[in-house]
């Protein structure tokens, strides 16, 4: 462990970074990742619900299958 922290990016322009990276037709970028070190400790994650919850396999209005 290096103390380095990471942070995928999917919102960018990929012909854009394939034409900065000089890449060939047969290499398209999908994902750009972020590298460093943290600036400050991360804030504390908020509660979240149980999937049990939230998530509803094969139904509209009837138990899932997470029930």
């Amino acid at each position: 462990n290096r103390g380095w922290d990471t942070c995928p990016m999917i919102g960018f322009d990929p012909v854009a970074v394939a034409k900065i990276l000089e890449l060939d037709a047969s290499h398209i970028p999908v994902m750009l990742l972020t590298l460093g070190y943290r600036k400050e400790d991360p804030r504390p994650r908020s509660s979240r619900r149980p999937v049990s919850e939230i998530v509803k396999i094969n139904t509209l209005n009837g138990p899932g299958l997470m029930e």
